[in-house]
């Protein structure tokens, strides 16, 4: 779990990490289980500039427009091959 509030976790099988790290989830993805699923448009930024996205699936929910963060806003994409 990625968290800069959060001091501990108690759910099992789950670890704590601070900063997003290029290697730590490239490390993740080869290991054997389901997509990595990510909700948080600041982690899908980090993800992105790192190359780390194979692929976006967008859930459209009805909204009223606001001042919240935005996915991609000042998000510059790499080849992941970098």
């Amino acid at each position: 779990m990625f968290s800069k509030t959060l001091t501990k976790v108690d759910w099992k099988n789950t670890k704590l990490v601070k900063e997003i790290k290029r290697d730590e989830v490239l490390n993740l993805k080869q290991k054997p289980g389901k997509n990595i699923i990510v909700g948080s448009p600041s982690i899908v930024s980090t993800l992105t500039q790192l190359g780390l996205i194979d692929e976006y699936r967008f859930l459209v929910h009805p909204m009223i427009p606001g001042n919240g963060k935005r996915f991609f806003e000042n998000t510059k994409m790499i080849n992941p091959g970098n």
